[in-house]
């Protein structure tokens, strides 16, 4: 008894022997198996850009306007974890610089270590407020290493000699 030859549609019309399959249904599964693929190369490469830590999509960096207040900071972090953020202030030369973490700021974060220790610490309206000495180009910056303690989406204001800064942070479980 001789075959004859396969076509290449033979492959994709229902059969019943030796097994009974349905290839309409097999053809979905593809898809969704391929829509799957897309989905979890897609966050692998999210996560590699820093979506879950650092990386560009995380680590950002804000100033005002006239460059007075710029702050370094990740956008994404977990809680329990450490991060560190840096604060830099430029005024008068040889000058106090005050910058102010505000309420929300502590509620969100336990700040850990400060460096360098500033000369003055003080609580301002449930902040904490800062006193920098500028060097001689009238730069002045601090270093904060912060564990998030709150879990979700953040706001937090920094404000320094009349300017100010709102940053978003999202902190995971």
């Amino acid at each position: 008894m001789s075959r004859s030859p396969a076509t290449p549609d033979d492959d994709f019309r229902p059969r019943e022997h030796p097994v009974e399959d349905d290839i309409a249904f097999q053809r979905k599964a593809w898809k969704v198996e391929r829509v799957g693929w897309a989905m979890l190369l897609l966050l692998v490469i999210l996560t590699l850009l820093g979506l879950f830590s650092d990386g560009p999509l995380s680590d950002r960096r804000v100033s005002t306007a006239d460059g007075a207040l710029q702050v370094e900071y990740p956008r994404f972090l977990r809680k329990g974890a450490r991060s560190s953020m840096r604060i830099t202030l430029q005024g008068a030369p040889q000058a106090s610089l005050q910058v102010t973490l505000e309420a929300p700021f502590l509620h969100a974060h336990n700040v850990e270590i400060i460096q360098p220790h500033p000369p003055l610490a003080r609580s301002d309206r449930g902040g904490l407020q800062l006193t920098l000495a500028a060097d001689h180009t009238g730069k002045a910056s601090v270093h904060l290493t912060v564990r998030a303690e709150r879990v979700g989406s953040t706001h937090l204001g920094i404000r320094a000699d009349g300017h100010q800064l709102t940053l978003w942070q999202f902190i995971y479980p």
